[in-house]
């Protein structure tokens, strides 16, 4: 009888990330397997006993896991089985781990925010989380460089009993201090959701007053709100086929120790919550938003400046001193964010992706995006998408 393996997957599957990644893990499994696997029980299957129980590990012939608890693998090491971790902060017995490149993600943020003209920025996380740590540190790297104050909310102590009971109110009063119009990243769409929920209650209208930025795209979370929230997609499902295919390796006998499987930030998904330019020049909003919606086609300068009732020097002198680059080059910036969108959200050829995206032909499509990202688009497609 032919051997299947069983992959034990300790991953949390409420969440869009933990979908993500075991969508990868499936992918390669279809694709490259069969495998079995042996996940934690669903809470109606579960016996008191079982109660924070995880799969019987030293059944399967290998594992994925995304934990912070080191301890729940060691029985699992002891008897070498091989696996990959996600998690942990510390690479914990050499193990090949994911990783997800949190600074670049914090960056994205930063340039989201930028790109709507704001100049207020603020960033709520977890303190406990290193994850969240350096989220907010490459957010504020690039606020900063780029003229900017951040204003972070400062959690008190983890036994303040004030905290404990009433993590709300403290953030409605830290919301109703911060300058408006605000840029709010959030480390996650969870806490994205929280933010929100303290915006109604404060008040503030979103994203007139605050425009806010989770991380995950998880699609349940983020319209839940009342305005559906705007999110970072990150290469997670890439990341999970990755992962189960050096798991494969492993299981073929082959020696990986170190190895480092990286999440990249992909795009942002804008929703309702960042929605907006935030600047009193109400042209040069109306401006930016006639490109944001005519990326699929040619657009010319002498159409915007009629479609704002200006002539074109006064809209580019405008634009330019609203958005710190011309027109052009503003143009292009957008329809590059939206070629990278169509390479890892359809099949599109290099080709179509030109004709969607306003190009005279694939060539010069070629030449904008390669000039801006430093590769090509197919190579770009090959690097995030789970089966290239």
């Amino acid at each position: 009888m032919k051997h299947i393996p069983r992959i034990g997957l300790l991953i949390e599957t409420s969440r869009g990330y933990g979908q993500s990644l075991l969508s990868g893990i499936a992918i390669f499994s279809r694709l490259h397997g069969p495998w079995s696997f042996s996940r934690n029980l669903p809470f109606y299957r579960k016996s008191p006993e079982d109660a924070g129980s995880s799969p019987q590990l030293n059944l399967v012939d290998g594992i994925i896991a995304h934990t912070d608890d080191a301890q729940t693998l060691l029985p699992a090491i002891d008897l070498g089985i091989p696996m990959i971790v996600q998690g942990i902060k510390d690479v914990c017995q050499n193990l090949p781990t994911i990783i997800a490149d949190d600074t670049a993600v914090g960056k994205m943020a930063a340039e989201h925010f930028l790109d709507r003209n704001f100049k207020n920025f603020a960033f709520c996380g977890f303190d406990e989380m290193y994850w969240s740590q350096l989220r907010k540190q490459g957010f504020g790297d690039a606020v900063q460089e780029a003229g900017y104050d951040l204003h972070a909310f400062a959690h008190p102590q983890a036994n303040d009993k004030r905290w404990q009971e009433n993590e709300q109110a403290l953030l409605v009063e830290w919301l109703e201090a911060l300058p408006k119009p605000v840029g709010i990243f959030a480390c996650n769409d969870d806490r994205s959701q929280d933010i929100a929920e303290a915006c109604m209650l404060a008040g503030l209208n979103v994203p007139q007053d605050a425009a806010i930025l989770g991380v995950d795209n998880d699609e349940l979370i983020c319209e839940l709100s009342e305005f559906p929230l705007s999110s970072i997609a990150l290469s997670t499902e890439k990341a999970g086929y990755m992962a189960a295919e050096l798991l494969n390796k492993m299981l073929s006998g082959d020696r990986i120790d170190n190895a480092q499987i990286t999440i990249d930030p992909l795009y942002v998904v804008t929703r309702r919550s960042t929605d907006i330019f935030a600047m009193d020049d109400k042209e040069v909003a109306t401006a930016a938003r006639l490109i944001k919606e005519s990326l699929h086609d040619t657009i010319a300068i002498n159409d915007i400046a009629d479609q704002v009732a200006l002539s074109r020097r006064a809209i580019e002198l405008r634009f330019r001193r609203e958005m710190g680059c011309t027109i052009n080059n503003y143009i292009q910036k957008e329809r590059v964010a939206r070629i990278k969108d169509l390479l890892l959200q359809t099949d599109w050829t290099v080709s179509q992706i030109a004709e969607k995206t306003g190009f005279s032909s694939a060539t010069y499509m070629v030449q904008v995006f390669h000039k801006h990202m430093k590769e090509t688009p197919l190579n770009y497609r090959k690097r995030h998408h789970p089966t290239s």
